[in-house]
């Protein structure tokens, strides 16, 4: 099983050493869905270099226009696919409130997603994110939510 991994995962190469990134972003909440929840969402997270081989932590905070927020603490992997473009899934679980907007039936939420983005020699970042928001049927109701986001990350 490992050696299948290995061949997988041999075309990426890990991003090691990278410095670490502010990151601001403006996208659209409730993607998929097209219903009266569907709102503009933005977020600020800090993700500082990586800590454990190549997972790079995430303190994070979204807000949409209508009052929702979450306040998440997760992590990632950065991917590189070509010279510039990298990939990176990522998993965090925070204190969501739904303030004015959607109810997703528990405090406590868990995020998992992907970004797809482009590297700058400065090591900036500039990309776009799709994940899916829920509380993995903890609450009395689990409608759960996809974001896009497209974002700019800094190097600090």
């Amino acid at each position: 099983m490992k050696k299948i991994l290995i061949l997988l995962f041999l075309p990426f190469a890990l991003v090691a050493n990278e410095p670490g990134l502010i990151s601001f972003g403006g996208g659209i909440y409730e993607v998929v869905r097209n219903n009266h929840n569907t709102t503009a969402e933005f977020r600020v997270e800090w993700r500082p270099s990586a800590v454990w081989h190549t997972i790079r932590p995430t303190l994070g905070f979204m807000m949409t226009v209508r009052g929702s927020t979450y306040l998440y603490l997760g992590f990632g992997f950065d991917w590189i696919l070509k010279k510039h473009f990298i990939l990176s899934p990522n998993f965090a679980a925070g204190w969501y409130s739904k303030g004015g907007g959607k109810d997703l039936g528990f405090p406590l939420e868990f995020r998992s997603g992907i970004e797809m983005a482009w590297r700058f020699k400065n090591a900036s970042r500039a990309g776009v994110h799709f994940y899916h928001l829920s509380n993995a049927s903890m609450g009395w109701k689990n409608p759960g939510e996809e974001s896009l986001v497209f974002f700019f990350s800094l190097p600090i």
